[in-house]
């Protein structure tokens, strides 16, 4: 654990030092503020990019000791996976990738709404990360059989093999190299993070994958989580 954090915490740390050195020893002179302005930026993004590893660690370790507070709410999940494509439509455009949401139809569920948006944004993201230019990440909502939620994101990106789906949903674990940069691979939580979400709800997250066709990540949440437009719990033919 140790070995892994350790270059990915420093890494933005030295950014920042080594920045804000500069700036504070005015290097390039007391003129030079677009320069400044740019290094400031950069340590803008450095630090955001230290909260981040740092916020995902710790949700780890709560996930991991059976303390993560998932507050749980009756909610639309259509309206939160809406919301969740509007937040990433402007990453998704940055690499001419599309994103597409599901209907208009609610589904009301019980569960944590802040978890379900972090595992949503978990998969959009790392989605994003791993599909080429013009390729598509679509979130898809639907009910079994046996009336369990099934929230599905798919996309058009490189693929996992076979030997490496395991891999990735452990700590640290990555098993797609072609298209994300360094900095985007990150240190592979966010995967084993919305897996141990999905779990803390009672349901699942896998995975299926084609190299060269894209991945598809679905997390199945039981039909005790499903809920009526008035909050009551959906009779389902196991519980009549």
């Amino acid at each position: 654990f140790l070995a892994n954090m350790s270059h990915e915490l420093r890494t933005p740390l030295n950014a920042i030092l080594g920045f804000s050195e500069i700036i504070n020893s005015r290097m390039f002179g007391d003129t030079a503020v677009e320069k400044y302005a740019a290094y400031a930026g950069d340590i803008n993004k450095s630090g955001t990019h230290l909260l981040a590893l740092i916020n995902d660690v710790l949700d780890l370790a709560r996930i991991e000791a059976g303390r993560f507070d998932l507050n749980e709410e009756v909610f639309d999940l259509t309206g939160l996976c809406q919301e969740v494509v509007a937040l990433m439509q402007a990453q998704g455009q940055d690499r001419q990738v599309s994103i597409q949401g599901p209907g208009e139809s609610p589904l009301n569920v019980y569960a944590g709404k802040r978890a379900l948006k972090q595992i949503l944004l978990n998969l959009v993201s790392n989605a994003i990360k791993f599909t080429p230019p013009n390729g598509q990440i679509s979130i898809e909502l639907s009910e079994s059989r046996s009336r369990e939620v099934l929230l599905r994101v798919l996309d058009t990106g490189v693929g996992i093999a076979a030997s490496d789906l395991e891999r990735v949903l452990e700590q640290f674990g990555q098993g797609r190299h072609d298209i994300a940069t360094a900095r985007d691979k990150g240190v592979g939580l966010g995967l084993p993070i919305a897996k141990g979400l999905a779990e803390a709800h009672g349901g699942s997250l896998s995975l299926s994958s084609e190299q060269g066709r894209g991945t598809a990540v679905t997390v199945t949440l039981p039909a005790s989580r499903l809920r009526q437009s008035t909050g009551a719990p959906v009779q389902t033919a196991t519980a009549a």
